[in-house]
Parts: C-alpha cells; sequence; structure tokens
C-alpha cells in the first residue's frame, strides 16, 4: 500500500525505498534552489550531510523536533512501536575492517546504520556494516 502522503511503499521492504531514490549527475543542469549547505559553501559534502542528519536524528540536541526525525524513520521500517527513549547518535563509526558507517543510530533494540550517498555510487561493505552493528549492540540491526 502506498502512503498517499509520502509515497512510501508500506508494504515493501527498505530495498523498496531504496529503489524508489533516483541519482542526479552533480553536473545537472537543472537549476537548483539556494540551501544552507549551498550558501555555506559546501553544497555536496557528504560528512557535511551526515552532520545534519544525525543532529536532526537525535532527539537530545537543541533543534526542538524532539524524536520525530527518528520516529519517521521507524515508522518507515515498520518499527513504528519501539521505544526511542534511550538512543545513541553517532557519525563516521569505524569498524572492525577500518570502514566506516556514516551515521550510526544506537537504540536498545536495534541498530541503524545509514549509508549517505552524495556524489558516489554505492560501493560500500554494507554487510560489514551490518554485522559490526549487530556484534556491538548485541540486537537487531538495519
Amino acid at each position: 500500500m502506498i502512503n498517499e502522503m509520502n509515497g512510501i511503499d508500506e508494504s515493501g521492504t527498505w530495498h523498496d525505498a531504496i529503489a524508489g531514490f533516483t541519482e542526479v549527475s552533480a553536473s545537472s543542469t537543472e537549476a537548483t534552489r539556494p540551501n544552507i549547505f549551498r550558501v555555506a559553501g559546501f553544497p555536496r559534502r557528504e560528512t557535511v550531510s551526515s552532520n545534519v542528519l544525525a543532529y536532526f536524528f537525535d532527539p537530545a540536541k537543541g533543534h526542538g523536533l524532539k524524536d520525530m526525525m527518528l520516529k519517521a524513520l521507524l515508522r518507515t521500517i515498520h518499527k513504528e512501536d519501539m521505544d526511542v527513549s534511550d538512543v545513541s547518535v553517532s557519525t563516521e563509526v569505524s569498524t572492525g575492517k577500518n570502514n566506516r558507517i556514516d551515521i550510526l543510530l544506537d537504540l536498545p533494540e536495534l541498530s541503524i546504520a545509514i549509508e549517505n550517498k552524495v556524489d558516489a555510487g554505492l560501493y560500500n561493505d554494507l554487510a560489514d556494516y551490518r554485522s559490526w552493528a549487530a556484534k556491538q549492540s548485541n540486537n537487531d540491526s538495519a
């Protein structure tokens, strides 16, 4: 079933959600609206994007959104009933194989490793990310 509000196929998996995204070339000639990244001079930096996303995923930060972003992500992966009162949000987390997880959301029952892509294709060892997160938290991982 597709949610009319956000266009997310709620009957599918995270694989289906990823497949819904399309890549836009960095050299695209489409007109782009100004945004905070362009204004700051960092329009396409992965680390900057990861830091901003991590900030909004962390309910303890002073953005005023509380746990809204985290709950929206959990709703997308059908974990909406999960307790989010004890979450740890980290960036650039090194795995045992020296890979780096861009954003790690560590909850008591679930760890979510997020690979953020800006100007690169997906070549990362996602199996390593999943395995590392599961071993560190001794719980399910996404």
